[in-house]
């Protein structure tokens, strides 16, 4: 990953705040760059097919789509666990888009991308990468459940955006194998060039095909987490402090009126209960899961970061990783900086030395971590870089 790749650049020339004021959840938006080679250096086709043939991927993760004709990955594999190239081959030149799933898991300046975003808009991010020959069509009219951000990759690709449709209802997004997809309104149509960006809020109707050439794009799938999740884990975390979350429906409930009285008495009790406190420990939660999904250490750091940690001093410069999500927690007798799948604890009186490090975005010297002595901020400083937290900056 460079730099620049966050989500400002993303969205670039649109500010992010823009975009989130404007657009997102209300209407779709499509960038135009001309800039042909914007995003080469997320994916390309070459890419993909190493990936295919020496990856190994999840068989999950990998199927082809054509219209209403889909093939799973299970349907290429050898006896070896291979995939089967040439059978792969013959069904992308016969029309099927080929479709990767959840490709931050695989290539990294992909899942820096979607790290990038998860920090700025606390969301879960995947991206699907979909490669689809010239003129052909991967799925039909349909709309996600969640809202997409496209990215043209290489080529070209025509989209159908059914705005007179109107958005799917909330209460509907979980029924898309009973949308038809027929008789639909006349369809927005526009045309994505590699370098472009192209956001569709969630429920909106689409549908896409390529025209002379082959393409590759992008879906960065963004799911924000809702209320009824918000509220599973209000009472989730209460469970542990009142057991009347846990408590068991009695035998022969269901044709029961008293018993069925006494649940609902219940369970609007629990329901009342659901203050301030719960719902603080609900996004806690929320937060934690976010916060693993992060990646640490940074890729192509090892040899130089661990045995560079000897020679840390008072002088060195560093920076934080990024992107990578953080927090500061207090433990008994403690404090923790939590990050990734690490959790590094100290003494309480390194709060404000371990609040400096998660906020500073910009490089700073180990002496200007504060509240610790000289001794203690070199050792934060190597046990931080070691654990991939920290990076070191060459001397300006």
């Amino acid at each position: 990953m460079t730099h620049d790749q966050t989500a400002a650049w993303l969205f670039h020339p649109l500010s992010t705040d823009r975009f989130l004021s404007d657009f997102w959840a209300k209407e779709h938006h499509l960038v135009r760059r001309n800039d042909p080679g914007y995003f080469a250096g997320l994916f390309s086709a070459r890419a993909l097919e190493e990936f295919l043939e020496y990856g190994r991927p999840d068989p999950a993760g990998v199927r082809l789509v054509k219209g209403k004709e889909k093939k799973e990955l299970a349907a290429y594999r050898l006896g070896n666990g291979a995939i089967d190239m040439v059978a792969l081959r013959n069904d992308f030149a016969a029309g099927f888009t080929i479709i990767l799933n959840g490709l931050e898991r695989y290539v990294g300046a992909v899942a820096a991308l979607a790290r990038s975003l998860e920090v700025e808009l606390n969301f879960e991010t995947q991206v699907n990468a979909y490669i689809t020959p010239p003129g052909s069509q991967g799925f039909l009219p349909h709309y996600d459940d969640h809202d997409v951000i496209i990215l043209q990759i290489q080529g070209s690709k025509r989209w159908h955006i059914y705005e007179q449709e109107g958005d799917v209802p909330a209460s509907e997004l979980q029924q898309r194998e009973l949308f038809v997809g027929e008789d639909l309104s006349p369809a927005t149509q526009l045309i994505l060039r590699a370098g472009d960006v192209l956001y569709v809020p969630r429920g909106r109707v689409h549908a896409a095909e390529t025209l002379d050439e082959t393409s590759i794009h992008l879906t960065l799938g963004i799911h924000p987490p809702n209320m009824l999740e918000l509220v599973k884990a209000a009472l989730d975390t209460m469970a542990i402090r009142d057991d009347r979350v846990l408590e068991r429906l009695p035998p022969r409930y269901l044709n029961d009126p008293a018993q069925r009285a006494r649940l609902a008495g219940l369970a609007r009790e629990l329901a009342a209960m659901i203050d301030d406190r719960a719902i603080g420990d609900a996004v806690g939660a929320i937060e934690d899961s976010l916060l693993r999904r992060g990646r640490c250490p940074p890729a192509g750091r090892l040899v130089d970061d661990v045995t560079g940690s000897g020679h840390i001093t008072e002088a060195s410069r560093l920076a934080r990783n990024q992107p990578l999500y953080a927090r500061v927690m207090a433990l008994p007798g403690g404090v923790g900086l939590q990050f990734a799948q690490t959790l590094v604890t100290a003494d309480s009186n390194h709060r404000d030395a371990m609040l400096f490090l998660s906020r500073r975005k910009d490089p700073f010297r180990v002496a200007e971590i504060p509240g610790i002595s000289a001794g203690e901020q070199t050792d934060l400083a190597r046990k931080l870089l070691v654990d991939g937290f920290l990076v070191q900056v060459p001397a300006a």
